[in-house]
């Protein structure tokens, strides 16, 4: 597979030698080849969440969840999961390069990320799951993903948070080896759920 970069809008790119070339909306500006492999884990013994399956408990925020932050100071995102037959070993994620991850016991996670004066007014996505393991089989808990805005206003709020019902969820958890991939400031995580929409500005295709 191959990933290309198009720009939005027309743009002029000054090479080393001092000479200029415009690139339009049309035009690629960088190609880059892609290799992973696929592991498909066997079927969860059940589908219920919060059993092998990660269940996503308070304070976790849910999806789509807004935040706001000020440029230059700390945002940081509690993210807590539990399961009662299978052991919580990990977090993944995607989102702005500098985003620190951190945990403070089985479980409970954080996210902390510092915006700088460059991103003020920007919105950034920064999406997780956790990830839990028994013997040799891994499972995922559902994929969530929240927006934060960089500057002053809004004001940032709280939201109250309660724990949802244990959901039944499907077994489509495909675990990507071997393929952390970096494209114009993101880190995508090295695993991804099936059927999952990433809003990229990537254009793909096989390589023959």
């Amino acid at each position: 597979m191959v990933m290309e970069d198009f720009p939005r809008q027309a743009i002029t790119l000054t090479q080393t030698s001092g000479s200029h070339i415009v690139k339009t909306t049309s035009d690629r500006i960088s190609m880059i080849p892609i290799q992973f492999a696929f592991q498909v884990d066997p079927a969860a013994p059940t589908c219920y969440e919060g059993v092998f399956l990660p269940r996503f408990l308070t304070p976790t925020p849910e999806q789509g969840a807004q935040f706001y932050s000020p440029i230059n100071q700390a945002l940081k995102i509690n993210i807590r999961a539990g399961a009662t037959q299978s052991m919580i070993t990990e977090l993944l994620y995607s989102g702005p390069y500098n985003v620190v991850k951190s945990s403070s016991g089985s479980g409970n996670f954080s996210l902390t990320w510092t915006p700088s004066a460059g991103e003020d007014g920007q919105s950034h996505p920064i999406c997780f799951l956790v990830q839990a393991s028994v013997s040799s089989s891994v499972y995922q808990s559902e994929l969530r993903c929240v927006i934060v805005t960089v500057g002053n206003n809004p004001p940032s709020t709280t939201v109250p948070i309660t724990d949802p019902p244990p959901q039944k969820c499907k077994n489509d958890n495909i675990e990507v080896k071997g393929a952390v991939l970096y494209t114009n400031g993101w880190k995508l995580s090295q695993t991804k759920k099936s059927g999952v929409r990433e809003d990229f500005r990537i254009r793909s295709k096989m390589e023959a």
